[in-house]
């Protein structure tokens, strides 16, 4: 089943974003985490070529940017994306980087709104879950988190390529329609193993949204869904 995180909602709805992402973060930095520490078998067997570090690619496309495992330099922001990262994350080889899909160019005023408080409360979030050293850590292991936000009010399906296939971000955080949702997680973000955390979107539909049998469930709600409201 989709698991809901479900606090007591008495504030208005722009407000539950700030309560409800900080503890969507910490589980989306708890798996980002998990998969970057360990590299998979290809990765081990065979040292990528191409670029050599985050320094190198920065230099060579003159923005910030990562070199991915497979040593190919990929520019962090794009037209709809921008990053939300303190200076040491941006140094970071190791950086982890989260996605992020909010409305804030969104034409109508109040899902534009929501788009802006929903990024600000991302901020807030990964700000309160660093801490003041800035990293999220394990035992010895610590790794710098990142945000790159994308407004996805206009082409969604564009700045969710960009965080999954070219970034190859561990988790996305949105969305602004329940229909980007279930589009996006059953073309594009599971089969690439992308966690994904809808904020508020509470269709039903996200809860049969398929998975492979005996897999962990990769969509992780933080809103009740329209048939518990309905009920209520």
């Amino acid at each position: 089943h989709v698991v809901h995180f479900a606090p007591a909602l008495t504030t208005p709805r722009t407000r539950r974003t700030y309560a409800l992402l900080p503890i969507a973060i910490l589980g989306v930095g708890g798996y980002a985490w998990q998969r970057a520490r360990t590299p998979d078998a290809a990765e081990q067997a065979a040292p990528p070529k191409g670029c050599a570090s985050r320094a190198a690619c920065g230099a060579e496309l003159g923005k910030p940017a990562i070199c991915r495992a497979d040593g190919r330099c990929v520019a962090l922001e794009s037209a709809q994306c921008k990053i939300e990262a303190d200076h040491e994350a941006l140094q970071a080889e190791d950086t982890i980087w989260i996605g992020t899909m909010f409305p804030e160019d969104h034409a109508d005023a109040y899902m534009a709104s929501f788009g802006r408080s929903s990024h600000l409360a991302a901020r807030l979030a990964l700000r309160e879950i660093t801490g003041s050293a800035g990293v999220i850590k394990r035992g010895e292991r610590a790794h710098r988190l990142g945000i790159v936000a994308c407004s996805d009010a206009k082409e969604p399906a564009e700045a969710a390529r960009h965080l999954a296939e070219e970034l190859q971000v561990p988790a996305v955080i949105g969305f602004a329609s329940s229909k980007s949702v279930v589009e996006l997680s059953s073309s594009l973000f599971l089969e690439r193993d992308v966690l994904v955390v809808p904020a508020l979107n509470s269709s039903a539909l996200i809860r049969d949204i398929p998975h492979p049998e005996g897999s962990p469930r990769m969509v992780w709600r933080t809103a009740v869904n329209t048939e518990s409201r309905a009920e209520a």
